[in-house]
């Protein structure tokens, strides 16, 4: 199923679900399409390419932890023992920025630009 929308600005967004009758693969995929950049990334694995068009980056991610309750409690970990949370308050406010703009592009229906991590300002 392929499903293909253009914002009254011209934002493109495709929208592609496959799936296969035969043997699942071992490592699923997710490619997101956008004006600007691409995404892509495999289920399992710890990485995120960009593609900018003219250019590629692959951002090294820490392991899925699945979800809030390994979260909390691995801040609750970094207090009792006093040392630095798995990630930053820095790293945080990257990707709070990140999803916000997502929020934005959506309700404006214009690309934003992304920015590099720490560069959200």
């Amino acid at each position: 199923m392929v499903v293909t929308t253009r914002s009254d600005s011209g934002v493109v967004g495709v929208i592609s679900h496959t799936w296969s009758i035969g043997k699942p693969t071992d490592r699923p995929w997710v490619t997101v399409s956008g004006t600007l950049v691409n995404l892509h990334f495999e289920l399992g694995h710890p990485w995120l390419k960009i593609d900018y068009g003219d250019s590629q980056e692959t951002r090294s991610m820490e392991p899925d932890h699945r979800g809030i309750p390994d979260m909390v409690l691995e801040f609750r970990r970094s207090i009792e023992e006093g040392s630095t949370p798995a990630m930053t308050g820095e790293e945080a406010l990257d990707d709070l920025a990140f999803v916000l703009k997502a929020y934005v592009s959506v309700e404006t229906g214009l690309p934003v630009q992304l920015s590099g991590p720490s560069d959200q300002a």
